[in-house]
């Protein structure tokens, strides 16, 4: 069905989890490749999949590696959201702004609904142990929402916090993971939410948590 208002392909697994981006990856390969709405896209299914591969070993390595392979996944990860945008926008014209065409392809459509606010300052932040050096947090759930921005900040003997970090983007208010940290040292955490009319929410009040 065509609208009067132009679509447009969201670009917000960019921004998602590991997993939010595994799940675009796999939708547009399975629904996308084949769909006689979208002939010739400009990146071949063969690419695509070795790009889907690449990034799910990578996953795989990091549970059992350091900082290198921590890299190599958020490289790996970056190259296969390169793929998806260049198909994403390839799926955005030559869907000729039919929305049911649009979805065909496995990728999802920018919401329409203008009408925003902005957003509380999240709370409720609780931090759990996960993993060895990582860890869970969870705020209360916000609606609306893009995503969940972390924050975490390394503090010395003292209690002084070092420079705060990106810690990740997850699109789920629970157990969302931060790995890498050290086991025995103190973190302080931070999240907001990510949407409504200003962008960003407020940062939460900051919560210390020790890593095992």
């Amino acid at each position: 069905m065509k609208t009067d208002r132009k679509l447009r392909v969201s670009l917000a697994f960019g921004n998602g989890s590991d997993s939010i981006v595994s799940d675009t990856a796999g939708a547009v390969r399975t629904n996308l490749y084949g769909n006689l709405a979208f002939p010739s896209p400009p990146v071949p299914e063969v690419d695509l999949q070795a790009g889907i591969t690449a990034f799910s070993s990578a996953i795989a390595a990091q549970s059992q590696g350091g900082t290198a392979a921590t890299a190599e996944k958020y490289n790996r990860k970056a190259e296969l959201v390169s793929l998806l945008e260049r198909l994403a926008l390839f799926v955005q014209v030559a869907c000729e702004n039919d929305m049911a065409k649009l979805l065909s392809s496995g990728f999802t459509v920018v919401n329409q609904n203008r009408t925003q606010s902005q957003l509380p300052k999240p709370t409720g932040l609780k931090l759990d142990h996960g993993l060895s050096g990582q860890t869970l947090v969870t705020v209360d759930r916000i609606a609306n929402v893009r995503c969940y921005e972390i924050d975490v900040a390394l503090l010395d003997d003292e209690g002084t916090p070092g420079p705060m970090t990106p810690a990740g983007l997850h699109t789920k208010s629970r157990n969302m993971p931060v790995n890498g940290l050290i086991p025995g040292k103190l973190y302080l955490f931070k999240t907001r939410a990510v949407g409504g009319s200003t962008g960003y929410s407020d940062w939460s009040d900051p919560v210390s948590h020790r890593a095992l």
